[in-house]
C-alpha cells in the first residue's frame, strides 16, 4: 500500500465526472421479462381486471393501481423495496402480510422484484394494463406494427444531402453530420490536436496508447494522409482483433464457467475467445461470422484456422454456451425453457436488435413480434443440443482410418483361410457346439424397440469404419474380437479412435430404458430435455460408467421422466466431459464402447436373448468359414459369435510383419482437440405455451423466422434437423434490415461513444428511435454493399471530420441547444473500460505481455472472494502481465477491479455498457495491490531507461500517460512533489517516485479519451 501522498500532489487529480446511468431501457426490458410474467402467472386471478372479484381492493395489473394500493395503502413506494408492501408480501416477512398466499415465490423471482422496485418500478408508457391478452384496444396488429415502426422497414441507400460548407464535409459521412446540425442551427466545433488524435485512435482501435514515438511521428508527419496511415497501421496491429473482440464478448455474455452453486468450467470456452479476436483482425465478412456463430457447425464450406486445423466454424457455436446453467434443477423442463429463452435473448439482441424474449408469455405489447414468432424460434434451438466434440482437422485420423479398414481386411481374410485349412484337415469332424450363444433380443409385451435410423456419430469412432458385421478387432493383448451385426462399436477400428454417438428424440412413454452394451472408459447417459449437466443428487441416476467388457444389459429407471423428450448420448472421449459429466470423468484416451440394442419398457428387468445352436457337422462349419471369409456381412450376431469363439479357441498365427504394421498406424491415431460446440439435434417444433409456462401447452408452433421480416429460405427449410442452418440464412439475408442496422449501429458506438441509435440493443419501440435515420440507412447499405468489411466501416469512421472533432466545450450556446451532443457538435468524451485501464497500466509498466491467444490466466483470488466453487488456486496479482482480455472470466469469482469499472455481469447481451462515476473506482485506483506494484515497475522503468534529471522523467511519463509533456501548472507540482532531492536513487525516492507514477494514472485524464 502506498503511503499517504505529500500535499499539494493528489488535489491536482481531481476531473470531469460522469452521471450514473440511467436504468430506463434495462428496467422496461426486465419489467417485460420478469415482472409482468410474474405478475400474470401469480397475482391476475385475484388482483386484475380479470379476475372475478378483485380481493382486497389491490390491482396489480397496471402502474396506477399498484401505486393507489388497497385497503392496506399503496403497494409500490417506487426507489424503496423496504417499504413498499408488495416487497414484503413477497418476502414474507410479515405472517399477516403473505403473497401469493399459497407459497413463496423462488428467490430469484422475488429478486427480480426488489432490482425493479429500487430502479423506481419502471413501467412502460402509454399501457394501462398488463395483462397477457390484447396489446391497447386494437389487439395485436404484427402488420400494422410492421408498418409502423422504423426499423422493420428495408435499407434504403438515401441520397447524400447538400450542405453549405462542403470543404468542411468532404465524405459522405460528415455530409449527413453537417446537414442535421445546420438544420438545427448548430455549427461543428473545431478538430482535435493531432496528440489528442493519434491517442483517441490508438485506445478506440487497440485499446492499449500510443508510445511517445509515435505521437511525435504523426504530430511531426506534415505529409498529406498522415492520420490515414496511422489508422491502418492501427487497423493491422494484431492488438486491434483483441480490442474489438472484448466488445463482442460482452454481446455473447462470455464466460469460462457456468455459474450457480459450483461454477463448472465451460470446456475450450477460451477457443470462442481467440476465434473472435482471429475473426476482427482478419476481417472476417460479417455474414459468414453470424453465420458460423449460429451453424458453424452445419455449414458445408467449415474454416481451419492455418497452421493448427482448427474448425473455426464448428468453434463459432460456443457462444451458445454461455447461458448460465444450473446443475441440479428441480424443474428440468422449466430450466431448460429459460436456457433456450436466454439464447433467443442473445440471439435477437445482438444480431437483430429485438427483444424476442419479451414474446415468451405474451404477444409482444409493442413490437411486430408474436409469441408464436418466439417459439418458432424456440423449437429451433430446443431442437439443438450441447456437445463436447472434437474441434481439429479429422482428415490424419480418417486417412489412417481407411489405411486400417484395409489392413483389417486382409487380416480377416487371412484368419478365415487359415479357420478354414485347420478344420478342413479334419478339426470339424464331430464337432458340436450346441450351446448358448445370443442370436438377438426377445422383445416383450408392451416394450418397444428405439428406432436405430437417425442415429448420429461425431467423431471418429463411430464414423470412421463401416462396422461390417464379422469383421475383426484387435485388443491390446492381441486377441481377436468380431464386430456384431447391429452393434454401433467405437472399438471397432482401434480404442484410440473417440468420439459420440447420439440418438433420435423421443417422448419416454415407458418406465425403463435398457440398453444392452459392452465397453471400458467410456459414458453413456439418457439426456432429458436437453439437459446434458447430468449429476447427483436429482439426476445421477441417469448417467453411467462403462467398464465392462462383455455384451451387458445396462436399465435406467426414468419413470420420473415420463412425458419427457430425451435421447440417450454414448461417449468414447479420451477426457472426462465437464460439460455433461455422463461419465464422471472416468473416460479413457483408449476406451471403447460397443451399443446392441435399446429397448424401452414397462419391466424393470432387462430383456431376454434367443439362441443360436452352432453348426454340428464339419460341412456346416465349413460352410460358414466361407461365408465369413467372402460375404461377412451376412452372418448372423450368433454366427458372428460363434467364429470368435473358435478364433479364440483357434488362434492362427497373424500374417508375417501384420501386427508391427498395425501398430505403426495405430500409434498415428491423435487425440482430437475437444471442446463445447453446438450439434444438430431431432427437429421438434415447440408448443406455445400459455403465458409461457410449460405446465399450460397450446397449439404447435413450426419452427421458423420472425414473420414481420419474411426474410431467408421458407418455412420448408426449417424441417431438416434443428433448422438453425436456415436461421443463419435469415439472419445474413441481405434484405434483413435489422442484422446491418445493428451492426453498423454498434461499430457507430464504440466509436463516437454513442449509437445513432443509443439503445444499441433494442431497435423495438421501448427503444430510442435514430438520431440521423438517413445516415444509419447510408452506413448500413455500404456495410452490406461492400461485403461486410468491419475494418473498412471502422476506417471509413474514423477518417471523418465527425470522428476527429475535438470534445471541448466552445460555444455554450450549441452546448445548451444540444446537451446531450445527440448531434455531434463536437466529440464525445469517453471513459476507458476497466480493461483498457488495466491494460494500459501493464504497457506503461513495462510488464505487458502482448503475445495472442491461449487458455486463459486463473483469476486473482482476493481473501474476500469466497464461496461455493472457489477455484483451488490463485491466479498471479499481475495476471501473469496478459492483457484483460485472457484472464479468466468465472461468472461467480469476477475480478473485482474490472467489476468496479462497469464489466457487465455475463447473463445476457450487453451491446452498450453503463458508464458509471463512483468512489470504488477511486477507491480502486488508488488501493489497488495491482496498480500500487505496477506503478512502481513503471517508475523503476523510467530509472532505468531515461536519461538525464528528474525533469526528463516526469517528461517522459506525461507523455506516456496523457501523450503529452506537463503545463506550467504540473511542472511546478511536480517539482514541489519531489523536493529534496527524492529523484535520486535510494528506496525513499524509489518510493516517491512510484507514487508520482501512481497518482497519473489515479487522474482523470488517463481514464477518458476527450
Amino acid at each position: 500500500m502506498a503511503r499517504p501522498p505529500r500535499t499539494g500532489w493528489w488535489g491536482a487529480i481531481l476531473g470531469v465526472a460522469l452521471a450514473p446511468a440511467a436504468a430506463g431501457e434495462l428496467g422496461l426490458e426486465r419489467f417485460e421479462r420478469r415482472i409482468r410474467p410474474a405478475l400474470i402467472e401469480h397475482c391476475f386471478d385475484c388482483h386484475s381486471a380479470e379476475a372475478p372479484r378483485v380481493r382486497g381492493g389491490l390491482r396489480v395489473d397496471s402502474l396506477e393501481g399498484l401505486l393507489r394500493g388497497g385497503e392496506t395503502g399503496p403497494a409500490i413506494v417506487p426507489g424503496d423495496p423496504e417499504r413498499s408492501s408488495l416487497w414484503q408480501a413477497l418476502t414474507y416477512e410479515d405472517p399477516d402480510l403473505q403473497m401469493p398466499p399459497k407459497s413463496r415465490l423462488p428467490d430469484e423471482v422475488i429478486e427480480d422484484f426488489r432490482v425493479w422496485l429500487a430502479e423506481g418500478a419502471p413501467w412502460p408508457e402509454g399501457l394501462a394494463g398488463a395483462g397477457g391478452g390484447e396489446a391497447g384496444p386494437a389487439g395485436f396488429d404484427l402488420a400494422g406494427r410492421r408498418e409502423a415502426h422504423w426499423a422493420w422497414h428495408p435499407v434504403r441507400r438515401p441520397e447524400v444531402p447538400e450542405v453549405s460548407d462542403p470543404e468542411w464535409a468532404g465524405g459522405e459521412i460528415d455530409r449527413f453530420v453537417l446537414a442535421r446540425l445546420e438544420a438545427e442551427g448548430l455549427k461543428p466545433g473545431p478538430a482535435a490536436s493531432r496528440p489528442v488524435l493519434i491517442r483517441r485512435a490508438t485506445w478506440m482501435l487497440t485499446g492499449l496508447p500510443p508510445t511517445p514515438e509515435e505521437v511525435e511521428a504523426f504530430v511531426g508527419d506534415g505529409e498529406e494522409g498522415a492520420f490515414a496511415r496511422v489508422v491502418d497501421r492501427l487497423l493491422a496491429s494484431p492488438h486491434y482483433g483483441e480490442r474489438w473482440a472484448r466488445h463482442w464478448l460482452d454481446k455473447v455474455r462470455y464466460a469460462e464457467t457456468m455459474g450457480h452453486e459450483f461454477d463448472y468450467p465451460i470446456l475450450g470456452a477460451w477457443r470462442y475467445r481467440d476465434y473472435v479476436v482471429r475473426a476482427f483482425h482478419s476481417d472476417l465478412p460479417y455474414e459468414r461470422f453470424v453465420r458460423e456463430q449460429i451453424a458453424g457447425d452445419l455449414l458445408p464450406d467449415p474454416r481451419w484456422l492455418e497452421g493448427e486445423g482448427i474448425n473455426e466454424s464448428a468453434v463459432g457455436t460456443l457462444q451458445y454456451w454461455f447461458c448460465q446453467q444450473v446443475h441440479s434443477p428441480v424443474d428440468v423442463r422449466n430450466h431448460q425453457i429459460e436456457v433456450v429463452d436466454n439464447q433467443i435473448d442473445v440471439v435477437t439482441k445482438a444480431f437483430l436488435g429485438m427483444t424476442v424474449s419479451c414474446a415468451r408469455c405474451h404477444d409482444h405489447k409493442f413490437d411486430a413480434i408474436s409469441a408464436r414468432d418466439y417459439f418458432a424460434l424456440a423449437g429451433i434451438l430446443g431442437s439443438s443440443r450441447y456437445a463436447v466434440g472434437a474441434v481439429d482437422d479429422p482428415a490424419g485420423r480418417v486417412r489412417l482410418a481407411g489405411e486400417m479398414v484395409k489392413a483389417r481386411e486382409a487380416l480377416r481374410r487371412a484368419l478365415a483361410d487359415g479357420l478354414l485349412e485347420t478344420w478342413a484337415g479334419g478339426e470339424a469332424a464331430g464337432v458340436d457346439v450346441a450351446a448358448g450363444v445370443a442370436a438377438g433380443v426377445l422383445v416383450r409385451e408392451g416394450e418397444t424397440r428405439w428406432d436405430g435410423e437417425g442415429w448420429m456419430g461425431d467423431g471418429e469412432a463411430f464414423t470412421a469404419d463401416g462396422e461390417v458385421a464379422g469383421q475383426p478387432r484387435l485388443e491390446g493383448d492381441g486377441a481377436v474380437r468380431l464386430v456384431r451385426p447391429g452393434w454401433r462399436d467405437s472399438g471397432s477400428l482401434s480404442r484410440r479412435f473417440q468420439g459420440r454417438l447420439t440418438s433420435t428424440t423421443r417422448v419416454l412413454d415407458r418406465d425403463f430404458v435398457h440398453v444392452r452394451m459392452a465397453g471400458s472408459g467410456a459414458r453413456f447417459g439418457v439426456v432429458i430435455e436437453g439437459f446434458t449437466l447430468i449429476r447427483a443428487p436429482i439426476y445421477g441416476s441417469l448417467r453411467r460408467a462403462v467398464n465392462r467388457e462383455e455384451p451387458h444389459w445396462v436399465t435406467v429407471d426414468v419413470s420420473a421422466w415420463k412425458g419427457r423428450r430425451a435421447y440417450l448420448e454414448f461417449s468414447d472421449l479420451g477426457v472426462g466431459d465437464p460439460a455433461s459429466e455422463l461419465g464422471g470423468g472416468t473416460a479413457g484416451a483408449e476406451g471403447w464402447l460397443a451399443v446392441g440394442e435399446v429397448v424401452l419398457s414397462p419391466h424393470r428387468e432387462p430383456p431376454g436373448t434367443g439362441v443360436w445352436t452352432g453348426p454340428t457337422d464339419g460341412g456346416a462349419v465349413l460352410r460358414l468359414l466361407r461365408r465369413w471369409r467372402d460375404a461377412p456381412g451376412t452372418l448372423s450376431e450368433g454366427e458372428v459369435g460363434w467364429i470368435e469363439e473358435v478364433l479364440g479357441a483357434k488362434r492362427p498365427e497373424f500374417p508375417e510383419g501384420w501386427k508391427e504394421a498395425w501398430d505403426r498406424l495405430e500409434s498415428g491415431v491423435t487425440a482430437p482437440v475437444l471442446a463445447g460446440v453446438m450439434s444438430d439435434g431431432t427437429g421438434w417444433d415447440e408448443a406455445l405455451l400459455i403465458r409461457g409456462n410449460h405446465r399450460t401447452p397450446g397449439d404447435t408452433v413450426p419452427r421458423g423466422f420472425l414473420e414481420a421480416l419474411a426474410v431467408g429460405p421458407g418455412r420448408e427449410a426449417y424441417g431438416e434437423g434443428s433448422g438453425r442452418l436456415a436461421l443463419a440464412e435469415a439472419l445474413t439475408d441481405g434484405e434483413n434490415p435489422l442484422t446491418w442496422r445493428v451492426m453498423a449501429n454498434w461499430v457507430w458506438a464504440h466509436l463516437m461513444g454513442r449509437g445513432l441509435v443509443a439503445s444499441v440493443d433494442n431497435f423495438g419501440v421501448l427503444g430510442e428511435a435514430p438520431s440521423h435515420p438517413e445516415l444509419l440507412d447510408w452506413l448500413a447499405d455500404t456495410f452490406r454493399s461492400e461485403g461486410g468489411s468491419v475494418k473498412r466501416l471502422v476506417r471509413r469512421i474514423v477518417l471523418s471530420r465527425a470522428w476527429q472533432a475535438g470534445s471541448g466545450v466552445t460555444d455554450p450556446a450549441a452546448e445548451e441547444a444540444d446537451p446531450d451532443n445527440r448531434w455531434w457538435h463536437r466529440a464525445h468524451v469517453r471513459r476507458l473500460e476497466g480493461e483498457a485501464i488495466r491494460d494500459g497500466m501493464l504497457a506503461l509498466s513495462g510488464r505487458l505481455d502482448r503475445s495472442l491467444g491461449g487458455p486463459p490466466v486463473p483469476v486473482h483470488l482476493t481473501p474476500f472472494m469466497e464461496g461455493r466453487g472457489r477455484p483451488g488456486r490463485s491466479g498471479p496479482l499481475d495476471g501473469e502481465g496478459r492483457r484483460s482480455l485472457y484472464l479468466e472470466v468465472r461468472r461467480n469469482f469476477p475480478s473485482p477491479f474490472l467489476l468496479v469499472f462497469d464489466t457487465p455481469v455475463p447473463a445476457t447481451t450487453v451491446g452498450w455498457r453503463s458508464v458509471s462515476n463512483v468512489p470504488a473506482q477511486a477507491l480502486a485506483l488508488m488501493n489497488d495491490p495491482m496498480v500500487v506494484e505496477e506503478a512502481r515497475r513503471w517508475a523503476d522503468r523510467l530509472a532505468r531507461e531515461v536519461a538525464g534529471g528528474w525533469e526528463a522523467r516526469v517528461d517522459r511519463a506525461y507523455r506516456e500517460a496523457y501523450g503529452r509533456s506537463p503545463d506550467a501548472e504540473e511542472w511546478a507540482l511536480a517539482r514541489e512533489y519531489l523536493a529534496g532531492g527524492l529523484e535520486d536513487s535510494g528506496e525513499d525516492g524509489t518510493t516517491a517516485w512510484g507514487e508520482f507514477c501512481h497518482a497519473l494514472w489515479v487522474a482523470k485524464e488517463f481514464q477518458f479519451i476527450p
